[in-house]
C-alpha cells in the first residue's frame, strides 16, 4: 500500500534540482523573467487556496502551466516549487511525460504500477515535466489532469511552446495559470566540432 508521505521519494525531483529553492530560481531568472516570476510566485503564494478545504470552490485544483523553449528554466522553477511545498509538509511528486504516458497506457497494470499511479493521482501537488514529449501523450494525459483537477489536486505542467494541444487539453489548461517564457537556451553551450566553446 502506498503512503503519500513518501511520494517525493518514489517520484523524486531530478538530482540537479533537488536542492533548488524558489529564491534561487529568482536569483537566476528574475532579471530576464520579472513578470513571469511575479505570476508564478503569486500562484505559489496562493497554493493553500487551491486545496479541498478552500472556500473558493471554483479554484479547486487550479494548476500552473510553464511553457517556452528548451533551456529557459521551466523545469528548474517547477522543481523549486515542489521542493518548497515538500518542506511545508505537502505530498509532492515529479514525473516526466514519457513515464506518465507509459504508466497510463499499461494494458494490465500490476500492483506496483497501480501504487505508482496512486502517488501521482493523490499527491497534493505534482509536476508533469515536458508534456507532449511523447507524440500521443497529450491525449492520454488529459483525463489524468482532469481527474486531479476534479479532486482539487493542483498540477504544475512544463511544456515546449511547439507542442500541439488537443481542443480538450486547451480547454482544460485554460483553467490553469498559464505563464509563457520567451528567451534563449540558458544551459551551458554545447561543444563545437573543434571542442571549443562558442
Amino acid at each position: 500500500m502506498y503512503d503519500l508521505a513518501h511520494a517525493h521519494a518514489v517520484w523524486p525531483v531530478p538530482s540537479r534540482f533537488r536542492t533548488c529553492t524558489p529564491a534561487q530560481w529568482a536569483a537566476r531568472g528574475k532579471a530576464d523573467y520579472d513578470l513571469e516570476w511575479i505570476a508564478a510566485k503569486g500562484w505559489l503564494a496562493q497554493f493553500r487556496r487551491f486545496l479541498a478545504t478552500s472556500p473558493d470552490v471554483h479554484l479547486h485544483g487550479h494548476g500552473l502551466v510553464l511553457v517556452g523553449e528548451t533551456g529557459v528554466g521551466k523545469t528548474m522553477l517547477a522543481c523549486s516549487f515542489l521542493n518548497f511545498l515538500s518542506t511545508k509538509g505537502f505530498s509532492t511528486a515529479f514525473v516526466r511525460d514519457g513515464d506518465l504516458y507509459r504508466l497510463l497506457t499499461l494494458r494490465y497494470p500490476d500492483e506496483e504500477a497501480l501504487d505508482l499511479l496512486a502517488y501521482l493521482q493523490r499527491s497534493a501537488c505534482i509536476v508533469i515535466d515536458d508534456l507532449g514529449y511523447h507524440d500521443q501523450s497529450v491525449e492520454v494525459v488529459e483525463p489524468f489532469l482532469r481527474y486531479r483537477m476534479d479532486e482539487a489536486k493542483p498540477t504544475i505542467v512544463t511544456m515546449n511552446s511547439a507542442v500541439a494541444l488537443t481542443a480538450r487539453m486547451e480547454s482544460l489548461l485554460h483553467e490553469f495559470t498559464f505563464i509563457p517564457f520567451a528567451g534563449t537556451d540558458r544551459r551551458i553551450s554545447p561543444l563545437e566540432p573543434d571542442h571549443a566553446r562558442r
